[in-house]
């Protein structure tokens, strides 16, 4: 009104089932009227995406049943599916969970013995209102002529308040479950026009607060160690922000060091880089905007890297033919590293990157002076600073 690397998802645990006890099992008893003879699926999110994990078919009264392995032995999160429709389930082992549902399942549903199943119909039932209610003002402000500026302020105030209204309920809701896996899911929901309604530098707070509750309460879980992993992100951006906002009072070289093999293993320090202004970039050699931004860089480098530039080029590839291949082929002149951990690269973590493309420029002080400039900008403060 980027392209991520990292973040919430859902881990594939089909290897896993078999080695499930009864203890790890939940059961669902479900009824949706008026059906039929229907499949239903149930899905497992896993923090890297989302598997099949079973299906039943309703009986002519539209009744099914499923025992539901829990492959982490910790609360685990899962979509009921028929059709269109979808239910939302977090359940724990020995749960016994009755869904029930006349017309439209995502919204005219009961569950009944899970209390984390019930805080995501909450929840689902607030986002449902909120979404509808946008979706209807980005349509609206769509379908009026550019011309009707007063409307068009009008909506986008509107949007706003529903917006801040959402959230604010969010944070409620966080803020009284933060020992349930269920305020994760409250944590990563989006808007209809893909905006994260937590994001902002000082959500960070809440972050924090559901991460330290559920790390006491499920150490092992894989949704709480990728909530753990995102935090540690996010201190990294607030770290490097709060770095380049004192650089212009600070004389020290304080940005992170990083120790990587070149591609002929040889391992290049950024520290080692004296008296020169650094490029710090992050690519991928199979993204292909990071290669078409090469060549443009390349043309930047060509023009003061005689002058005291240098560009130290961090990777997050995994497959070293293809990072070797790329850098020979484009014939990059500057520092080239990897360590082939992919988007799990401490480099990558230490700098808090979530997405490309990602840099950060130093000066010849050892002082980040900015984060993410685009090579137009770069171009301009290179021009200065020679």
């Amino acid at each position: 009104m980027n392209n991520r690397i990292a973040g919430f998802g859902v881990v594939s645990a089909f290897v896993l089932l078999t080695a499930c006890s009864g203890g790890d099992v939940a059961t669902i008893k479900g009824t949706f009227s008026n059906v039929g003879k229907k499949t239903v699926y149930l899905d497992y999110i896993a923090t890297n995406g989302i598997s099949p994990q079973d299906s039943a078919t309703t009986d002519d009264k539209g009744r099914f049943r499923m025992k539901v392995p829990i492959v982490t032995g910790t609360p685990s999160f899962y979509n009921l599916r028929y059709g269109n429709y979808t239910i939302p389930l977090l359940l724990s082992p020995g749960e016994k969970v009755e869904v029930r549902s006349l017309g439209n399942l995502s919204r005219n549903y009961l569950v009944e013995g899970s209390h984390d199943s019930q805080l995501l119909k909450e929840l689902s039932e607030q986002m449902f209102h909120s979404r509808a209610e946008l979706d209807s003002l980005q349509q609206l402000y769509v379908s009026i002529g550019e011309n009707d500026e007063i409307a068009r302020r009008f909506i986008i105030s509107e949007y706003n308040r529903i917006f801040m209204r959402q959230k604010r309920e969010m944070i409620a809701f966080v803020a009284t479950n933060p020992t349930s896996l269920a305020a994760i899911y409250a944590l990563y929901q989006k808007m209809p026009n893909g905006e994260n309604i937590f994001g902002d530098r000082n959500d960070f707070l809440y972050y924090k607060q559901v991460g330290d509750s559920l790390t006491k309460r499920f150490p092992t879980s894989p949704h709480v160690l990728s909530l753990r992993k995102d935090i540690e992100q996010m201190e990294n951006v607030i770290k490097l922000e709060h770095m380049v906002d004192q650089a212009s009072q600070s004389s020290s070289a304080t940005f992170p060091d990083i120790d990587l093999p070149d591609m002929y293993g040889q391992r290049m320090k950024l520290s080692s880089i004296k008296g020169k202004v650094i490029l710090l970039d992050f690519w991928m050699a199979q993204n292909a905007q990071s290669r078409l931004l090469n060549a443009e860089l390349l043309e930047v480098y060509k023009k003061y890297a005689s002058r005291g530039f240098e560009v130290y080029q961090v990777s997050l590839d995994e497959s070293k033919p293809m990072w070797i291949n790329t850098v020979q082929d484009q014939r990059l002149p500057w520092i080239s590293v990897c360590d082939f951990n992919g988007v799990n690269s401490p480099a990558a973590r230490s700098y808090g990157i979530t997405s490309l493309p990602a840099n950060v420029l130093i000066d010849r002080d050892g002082r980040i002076v900015t984060r993410n400039i685009t090579l137009d900008s770069l171009e301009e403060r290179l021009g200065d600073m020679f």
